[in-house]
Formats: structure tokens, C-alpha cells, sequence
């Protein structure tokens, strides 16, 4: 009984860490997104790389 106990425990673990890592990577990727939009704004492009229109020239 302790050994099943013991291997239960031992692939609780082991799905946890994968799942750890797959959340990490998860976050990872939403986070360089995020920095890829606000690199991409900070230079005035649009999320296609187009340059944004210049605001001065919009007829209002």
C-alpha cells in the first residue's frame, strides 16, 4: 500500500511540474506579446508592422 501511495505521490508530482511548465510557457508567450504590441506602438506601427497613420494627418 505505502509503494502504490508512494508512486501516486510521484506522478501527482510529476503532473504538476508539467503543468507548471506549460502555464510558465503560456504566460511567457502572452507576455512577449504584449511587449511585441508596445515595441511596435513605441515605434508607430501597427500589429502587421505597417507604419500608423500620422495623427496630424487624419481629416477630422
Amino acid at each position: 500500500m505505502r509503494r502504490a501511495e508512494r508512486s501516486i505521490g510521484e506522478h501527482r508530482d510529476a503532473l504538476m511540474d508539467a503543468y507548471r511548465l506549460l502555464r510558465q510557457g503560456a504566460i511567457t508567450r502572452e507576455l512577449r506579446d504584449i511587449l511585441a504590441g508596445f515595441e511596435a506602438a513605441r515605434q508607430g506601427l501597427d500589429a502587421d508592422g505597417a507604419p500608423l497613420p500620422d495623427e496630424r494627418s487624419r481629416a477630422i
